[in-house]
């Protein structure tokens, strides 16, 4: 499998920096420029199937990408949202005590034990259904640095979550008898004149 991992575009809450979790906050307009960007560097890729978070930021980027590709089909997914972030959502990011160990819970929210098991769920799905094909995943900063962690094998505790991932921005694996990393955090349809 040939799996590409996508942010979605930039949002007025990521600008900010306020906490969105599963807020359905749409794309700002330098989101929606970036999704484009984004779009236009996969045009002629071949794309046999995109999944989306069913969060409007990731699906306005996620249908920006299936316009180039009207006979992929685009599958909505909620295990693939950003991690349920309770009391903490709208709140500034430096605002809030995170939980010191990954399996407890923000307040009235979720884990990263529990943000990790939904993705990891999804993930030993699509390895089965998808083993030739090259997937598409539209998601959030949290999830695709989770599903990287899935993806590598390594035990959740060792994620670095202060890692910025870029929005609209490409990790790039191929999947088969082992794990071969192409790209890693890549917006060079961002920077490339």
């Amino acid at each position: 499998m040939r799996l590409m991992i996508i942010r979605h575009g930039e949002t007025k809450s990521n600008k900010d920096k306020i906490l969105q979790g599963h807020l359905p906050i749409p794309l700002s307009e330098n989101g929606f420029a970036q999704a484009e960007a984004i779009a236009n560097r996969l045009a002629k890729t071949n794309i046999d199937i995109i999944y989306t978070s069913d969060l409007i930021r990731a699906k306005q980027t996620a249908e920006a990408i299936a316009r180039h590709h009207p006979h992929t089909k685009l599958v909505e997914d909620k295990r693939l949202r950003e991690r349920d972030l309770g009391d903490y959502v709208g709140k500034s990011i430096d605002s809030v005590e995170w939980p010191k160990d990954s399996t407890t819970r923000v307040p009235n929210g979720e884990s990263r034990v529990d943000h990790h098991s939904r993705l990891e769920s999804f993930y030993n799905e699509i390895l089965e259904k998808h083993p030739e094909d090259t997937v598409i995943i539209v998601t959030h900063r949290g999830s695709v640095l989770l599903l990287m962690n899935i993806i590598r094998k390594g035990p959740v505790e060792e994620v670095d979550f202060s890692y910025r991932i870029k929005n609209t921005s490409v990790t790039e694996f191929e999947i088969g008898e082992g794990v071969t990393e192409i790209t890693l955090n890549c917006d060079k349809h961002l920077t490339d004149e």
